[in-house]
């Protein structure tokens, strides 16, 4: 999906623009040039893979704001980015990681994969 704010061209995706469902870049892969160079944008917001970075590539900026919860970066608290005045920056906020286990032992997920969300969500990934 495009679109454009004040006078800022984004290109958002879950994934990769390659691969919009599955792609799975690590941030400081090469892989991305190749991707920055199939886009009509100034800014590619990505994510998937819960792991929270800002890195440019020529006029191009790549931005995966990582996540409110299953981190992978070994930091458990919610990560999020902010625009302001054309400029992007990294946050990171505590939320209520044991109660949000409690609501999803209420899911009815099978004990294995419950345990694994959990701890996910108590260690960042880590």
């Amino acid at each position: 999906m495009q679109v454009e704010r004040e006078g800022v061209r984004f290109y958002l995706t879950h994934a990769t623009p390659s691969d919009p469902h599955y792609g799975h870049i690590a941030a400081d892969s090469e892989d991305w040039i190749a991707e920055t160079e199939q886009i009509h944008a100034d800014v590619l917001l990505v994510g998937h893979t819960h792991v929270p970075f800002i890195r440019r590539i020529g006029r191009k900026l790549i931005v995966n704001p990582g996540s409110v919860g299953q981190l992978r970066s070994g930091d458990a608290r919610a990560s999020y980015a902010v625009w302001d005045d054309g400029e992007f920056i990294l946050r990171k906020a505590q939320y209520p990681v044991e109660t949000t286990i409690a609501k999803l032992k209420l899911l009815g997920f099978k004990e294995t994969v419950e345990q694994e969300l959990a701890a996910t969500l108590r260690t960042g990934g880590s």
